[in-house]
């Protein structure tokens, strides 16, 4: 369980890692957006995964419940220190 780490680097690249790819086990066939996203296009899922969750205390500020698991567009904006409403902390 990774419960720490440093993100550096763009934003999307660090999602895209992070979720595709480092947690690729999670995903046991491959999908349209996958394929997509092999040919290059930015596909950013709605679904909520349950091996992405927020946890801390800066939850209360980005409008997110403690423990609560995320999709790609709520880690991507998290990643861009903007909240549930897309508005910038």
């Amino acid at each position: 369980m990774l419960t720490t780490m440093k993100l550096l680097g763009d934003p999307q690249g660090l999602v895209e890692y992070h979720i595709h790819q480092e947690n690729y086990y999670f995903k046991q066939a491959e999908g349209l957006a996958d394929v997509l996203r092999d040919k290059g296009l930015k596909i950013i899922s709605e679904e909520i995964l349950d091996h992405v969750q927020v946890n801390g205390k800066l939850c209360n500020i980005m409008e997110l419940k403690d423990d609560q698991a995320i999709n790609e567009q709520v880690f991507f904006n998290l990643l861009n220190g903007k909240d549930a409403h897309h508005k910038k902390q």
